[in-house]
């Protein structure tokens, strides 16, 4: 039985991830929380990266 998620979001910008509202984040974890079964979870690891453009 897996017991481990990992999720890899993407984001157009810095900006646009950190302008999220609070209430959205917690109504998003809440849709979460509810399609997990109600089981109880924990976040053990959260990074931020930038992708950096290569050049040609």
């Amino acid at each position: 039985m897996p017991t481990e998620v990992i999720l890899v979001i993407r984001w157009r910008s810095r900006q646009e991830w950190k302008s999220i509202s609070p209430q959205l984040l917690e109504d998003i974890e809440c849709q979460f929380g509810s399609q997990m079964g109600n089981t109880h979870y924990k976040i053990v690891e959260s990074l931020e990266y930038q992708v950096l453009e290569t050049l040609p």
